[in-house]
């Protein structure tokens, strides 16, 4: 990586040339392809203008080859680089921050000027990345994990959907998690079957009493897995029906 040279410019110009000098494919020599320009965004860097060079072997049609150091900077064509993506999605999922507030951070903290839009865009990648990232260690977290009861809950808009879980219950771990337009069986199969898929079959589930959660762990019951009902939701279930008309009565 080099400074380019000539005229200063309001943002610094930063060469990338493609590090390779054999063809990954077919091993002949590498010339200089074509070079192209664009500003990209770092939390490490701040704003620059990038130029990468890009090299192609010449006897053969295989693809060109790139920089490898711009490519650990920032996903090619995208502007905003990987380190400031997990910065938002840190403030966001871990802080809490609103959208407003990570503005603040960034151009307080890090001379950084992003729009609202492109905070919401930056925290999709992130949780996109985190996903990829979490199905890719699942290994090593289910050597860690070993045993593990799966508590499955969900959130729920009045009927029309929400966020399903499975979080091993002794260590509080989210396993796997999915939107769901309804709690019926069907949307709830997948989720249970991809957490299983990930870390292996539980000693038990633990469930609130909805006719879709249970469809959702049949299979896991039918392998003699205990099913078991969360104490919370039976209780609820019991208060509702003792105590509801005198409830209303009372409210009332």
């Amino acid at each position: 990586m080099r400074a380019a040279a000539g005229e200063k410019r309001a943002l610094p110009c930063i060469d990338f040339v493609s590090e390779a000098e054999h063809c990954a494919v077919c091993g002949g020599e590498l010339r200089v392809q074509k070079s192209s320009k664009r500003r990209i965004v770092t939390l490490a860097h701040g704003p620059m203008e990038i130029r990468e060079i890009r090299k192609q072997c010449a006897g053969n049609d295989c693809a060109p080859s790139g920089s490898s150091e711009l490519s650990r900077l920032v996903k090619s064509g995208q502007r905003y680089g990987y380190d400031l993506v997990v910065q938002v999605g840190l403030l966001r999922y871990l802080h809490g921050l609103q959208r407003e507030e990570i503005r603040f951070v960034l151009r307080n903290e890090n001379g950084i000027e992003l729009s609202t839009g492109s905070v919401s865009a930056l925290c999709d990648r992130f949780l996109v990345y985190f996903e990829a990232l979490h199905i890719a260690r699942a290994p090593s977290l289910r050597e860690v994990l070993g045993e593990y009861p799966m508590h499955l809950d969900g959130t729920n808009d009045r009927g029309r959907g929400g966020l399903f879980v499975c979080i091993d219950g002794w260590r509080n771990w989210v396993l796997w998690a999915a939107r769901v337009p309804s709690e019926s069986t069907q949307n709830l199969t997948p989720v249970v079957e991809k957490a299983v898929e990930l870390f292996g079959l539980p000693v038990a589930t633990v469930r609130d009493m909805s006719d879709g959660v249970a469809g959702a762990v049949e299979s896991l019951r039918k392998e003699g897995i205990p099913d078991l009902i969360c104490h919370y939701h039976f209780l609820a279930a019991v208060g509702r029906s003792l105590f509801k008309t005198l409830y209303d009565k009372l409210r009332e």
